[in-house]
C-alpha cells in the first residue's frame, strides 16, 4: 500500500513538473513571440519555423507548393535583406540585384521573343518575307525560275505548315507558363509581406 502511495505521489509529482516546464515553455515562447511582434517578425518566422510540419501533411502538390514558396521566401529574404543594407544606395542596390538576376532576366526575353522568330523571318507571302523559302523541285537547279527569289529547301508545304503551327503552340504555353509563374510569385511575395508586417493570419493552406 505504501509502495502504490509513492508511486501515486511520484506520478503526481512528475505530471506537476511537467506541467509546470509546459507553462513556462509556452510563456517563454510567448515571451519570445511578443519581443518578435514588435519588430513586425513574429507571424513569419513562426510561419517559416512550422515548415518540416506543413510539408510532412501535405500531399503531391501540395509538398511542391511549399517547397516553392520556401525557395521565393529565402530568395526575398536575401532582396529585402540587401535593400536594408544599401537603402541609402539606390544605384548599387539596382547594381547588385541586375548582376544577379539580370542574366536570368535577359535569357527569359530571349526565349520568349524565339516565338516571334519564326513568324518573322518566314512570313510575309511569297518573296515577301525575310528569309524566303522554295519547295518546289522544278527550281532545285534553278532558283531565278519564274523570277522566284527563294532558297531551294526539301521541306514540302505541309511539313512547313506543321513547324508553324508547333511553333505558335509551343510559344504560346510557355508564355502561358511564365506568366502563370510570374502571378505565382507575386502572390507569394504578398504573403511574405502580410506576414512580415503582420497585417495578415498565418495561412492554413
Amino acid at each position: 500500500m505504501k509502495k502504490e502511495l509513492d508511486r501515486s505521489k511520484k506520478s503526481a509529482n512528475l505530471l506537476e513538473n511537467n506541467s509546470y516546464r509546459n507553462v513556462k515553455y509556452t510563456s517563454d515562447d510567448l515571451s519570445k513571440c511578443e519581443q518578435l511582434k514588435k519588430k513586425g517578425l513574429c507571424d513569419l518566422d513562426l510561419y517559416r519555423k512550422n515548415y518540416k510540419h506543413r510539408y510532412s501533411k501535405k500531399k503531391f502538390l501540395g509538398k511542391i507548393d511549399c517547397y516553392c514558396e520556401q525557395k521565393i521566401f529565402n530568395k526575398y529574404d536575401r532582396i529585402y535583406e540587401l535593400a536594408e543594407k544599401l537603402k541609402n544606395d539606390k544605384k548599387s542596390f539596382n547594381k547588385k540585384i541586375l548582376k544577379k538576376y539580370g542574366v536570368r532576366i535577359i535569357i527569359l526575353g530571349l526565349l520568349l521573343f524565339l516565338g516571334f522568330v519564326f513568324t518573322i523571318l518566314f512570313k510575309g507571302g511569297k518573296n515577301n518575307a525575310l528569309i524566303n523559302l522554295c519547295i518546289e523541285e522544278k527550281h532545285k537547279n534553278d532558283p531565278s525560275h519564274d523570277g522566284c527569289k527563294g532558297f531551294y529547301t526539301t521541306i514540302d508545304q505541309n511539313t512547313f505548315d506543321n513547324i508553324a503551327v508547333l511553333n505558335y503552340v509551343f510559344f504560346f504555353f510557355v508564355g502561358v507558363i511564365i506568366f502563370l509563374v510570374c502571378i505565382y510569385i507575386l502572390i507569394k511575395i504578398m504573403k511574405y509581406d502580410r506576414l512580415k508586417d503582420r497585417n495578415g493570419k498565418i495561412s492554413k493552406i
